[in-house]
């Protein structure tokens, strides 16, 4: 990761129409696509799952250039973003919530298949306890290495994402109640940085092996007001202004419509803002 953004709430965001949400969903649609013809191979009674195997099904690397990290109740909103990220700037974004929504179906799957006692119809306390935490320690593996491919992180931080109760926990600063959301944000903070060159060089021979770790914390309200001041604010008037000089420099051919020099310009006006 080179840059991870601190994207503020807009009141009337450029990247909301009908057609957009076709279009993000769409592409949430791609993202969220697993091999579950393939589940009976890990999945039948007398099977032996291999996690490995799993993780890269389930949980697949996709290669793409801005890694959205939001709450549940903002994907629609996310998926426009993501839309408008492609439309505008043929920039691919990765939709958070295409890896840990479908942990979901993972574990209600396996869980169906190795944690049910059909004789008492009711499922296994302890088995649960240990799919749930394979599924989830996959899960913690699987977005770590997609922030860390990623050469820039979105956060969407809206009043769903940061809450006021969950800050009060704390006296002050920023606060979430989504496990997903402050494993995400402790990611953007430990995570390697490097130049976005070299990032760019490294994306296009990473392994989808190469796997880092993260320690999860269960809690259940997380302070992340450490990781939020880490990140760079990014005003949706600033979005605008990116929008307008690419289309301009796109005009003039000063651009091209590469992903890459759309982010360069990105960096360059935020980098005036700081």
């Amino acid at each position: 990761m080179y840059r991870a953004y601190n994207l503020a709430p807009a009141t009337k965001p450029p990247w909301t129409d009908a057609q957009l949400l076709k279009d993000g969903t769409a592409l949430f649609d791609e993202q969220q696509r697993a091999a579950k013809a393939a589940l009976s191979i890990h999945l039948g009674p007398e099977s032996r799952v291999s996690g490995t195997l799993m993780q890269q099904e389930w949980f697949p690397t996709i290669d793409a250039h801005i890694f959205l990290s939001h709450s549940h109740k903002n994907v629609d909103d996310v998926k426009m973003l993501a839309a408008w990220l492609k439309r505008e700037f043929n920039i691919i974004a990765f939709i958070d919530s295409a890896a840990w929504g479908h942990a979901k179906d993972l574990l209600a799957a396996i869980d169906r298949h190795h944690c049910y006692d059909k004789t008492n119809n009711v499922y296994d306390y302890h088995a649960r306890n240990g799919t749930t935490s394979h599924v989830h320690a996959m899960l913690t593996a699987a977005l770590t290495t997609m922030i860390d491919r990623t050469e820039c992180l979105f956060f969407i931080n809206t009043p769903e994402s940061l809450s006021a109760e969950s800050a009060a926990h704390f006296g002050k600063g920023s606060g979430t109640h989504s496990p997903w959301i402050y494993l995400e944000l402790s990611i953007a903070s430990t995570v390697r940085q490097m130049a976005k060159e070299k990032h760019r060089e490294m994306a296009k021979t990473a392994s989808a092996s190469d796997r880092r770790t993260i320690a999860e914390r269960f809690n259940p309200a997380y302070d992340v007001t450490p990781h939020v001041a880490r990140l760079t604010q990014l005003p949706p008037d600033l979005l605008s202004a990116w929008q307008a000089q690419h289309k301009l420099a796109e005009e003039r051919s000063i651009l091209s419509a590469g992903a890459h020099e759309a982010l360069d310009l990105l960096y360059r006006l935020t980098d005036r803002r700081d």
